[in-house]
C-alpha cells in the first residue's frame, strides 16, 4: 500500500507558520496527501480529539528537535516528552537520536541541505556520521 504523507508540516504554534492544525488537514486532503506528520517547533500538543475526528487520515505527532548543528523530527512523539531535552538547545545530535528511541520514536534528519549557522557546513558534509545514527532523511 502506498501512502502519500507530508513528514514536516508545521502548525500556528510554531513560529514559521500560521496555519491551524483543521487549515493543515484540508489542505493536505485537497492535495491528495494521506496524512501529515505535524512537528512543532519543541511542541508534540495534538490533541486525541483532532486524531479521532479524522479517521480516514493519518496525522503522526511529532517535534522537530534542535540539535548542536542540525533538526531531527522526532515522530510518534506524544505531548511533551522530549520537550526537557529540546529546551537544553544545541543538546548532541547522539542524545536526542538516543532519547527518541527510548520513547518509541523515529528520528528523521531535517532539511539536511540547510546552511547552519555555525559556518558554511552542511550535513552532507557529515552524511556519513548522521546517517548511521538516524532513521530517515527528508528529501
Amino acid at each position: 500500500m502506498k501512502l502519500k504523507i507530508d513528514f514536516h508540516t508545521h502548525s500556528h504554534k510554531s513560529f514559521d507558520s500560521v496555519m491551524s492544525y483543521k487549515e493543515i488537514i484540508e489542505s493536505a486532503k485537497k492535495r491528495g496527501l494521506d496524512g501529515v506528520c505535524i512537528c512543532d517547533h519543541a511542541c508534540t500538543d495534538i490533541s486525541e480529539s483532532l486524531k479521532n475526528d479524522n479517521d480516514d487520515f493519518i496525522i503522526i505527532p511529532a517535534m522537530e528537535i534542535t540539535t548542536g548543528k542540525n533538526h531531527i523530527i522526532g515522530m510518534f512523539l506524544e505531548n511533551e516528552p522530549m520537550l526537557e531535552l529540546n529546551q537544553k538547545l544545541a543538546a548532541p545530535l547522539e542524545q536526542i537520536v538516543e532519547e527518541t528511541h527510548k520513547k518509541g520514536g523515529i528520528c528523521i534528519l531535517a532539511h539536511p541541505f540547510e546552511r547552519m549557522k555555525e559556518g558554511k557546513e552542511t550535513m552532507l558534509r557529515r552524511a556519513d556520521k548522521v546517517i548511521k545514527l538516524v532513521d530517515g532523511i527528508e528529501t
